[in-house]
This record gives C-alpha cells, sequence and structure tokens, in this order.
C-alpha cells in the first residue's frame, strides 16, 4: 500500500484489473515519491507483442475507464519484466520505475523514441 494525493492505494487490486487487458504478459505498480503526491504510481507492463504508441494509448484509455480516476497510475512505462525472475522484489521493481520515470523527465532520447 502507498498514499497518493491522501488516497490509500493498493497496487495489488490495481494490478489485477488491469491484467484483464487484451495483450498484457504482466503489470506491476509502484509509488515513487512525490512532493505534490506523497507518492506517485508509476506502471510497468509487459505486453505479449511489440506494442506500440496506439497500444500504450489504448492501455491508457482502458485503465481510466476501469478504476476510479484516483486509482489511474500517473505514468506508465514498457519493459520487460522476464528478467527479473518469478517473483521480482517491489524493491528492484521501484528502482526500474525510477530509472525510467527519470529518464523520461530528463532524456531527450527517451521522448524522442516514444
Amino acid at each position: 500500500m502507498f498514499i497518493s494525493g491522501g488516497e490509500n492505494i493498493n497496487p495489488l487490486i490495481i494490478e489485477e484489473q488491469l491484467r484483464q487487458f487484451p495483450g498484457i504478459n504482466e503489470v506491476v505498480l509502484v509509488g515513487l515519491d512525490d512532493e505534490k503526491w506523497g507518492q506517485r504510481g508509476v506502471l510497468l507492463y509487459e505486453a505479449k507483442e511489440n506494442s506500440g504508441k496506439t497500444f500504450q494509448d489504448e492501455f491508457k484509455n482502458f485503465a481510466h475507464s476501469s478504476l476510479h480516476p484516483y486509482l489511474v497510475p500517473k505514468s506508465f512505462f514498457e519493459c520487460s519484466l522476464r528478467h527479473l525472475g518469478l517473483k521480482p522484489k517491489r524493491s528492484e521493481l521501484k528502482l526500474k520505475a525510477l530509472e525510467l520515470y527519470t529518464k523520461s523527465l530528463f532524456s531527450y532520447d527517451y521522448l524522442e523514441n516514444k
């Protein structure tokens, strides 16, 4: 559990809901420290096939339509979650999310490839 904007966020419930989207292998939601929200939800997901920008947009729309607005993650990042093992540690996933989030904020190359 983490708190975002004064609301208790249970990642397991959100992950279960978002796994229902066709084309998703795995999703993991972690909370990263944020000055405005306390913590912000960052979603790491792995698609079954090589997905593009339209897939990510459809996935975000699904999240907005199937979750209460305060439960929708603030950031979505596609990455491989298989290399982390059968049951990855949340602490390792949090570091991966922080790396991707920071890269998205400060890297022109990352934005150019999206």
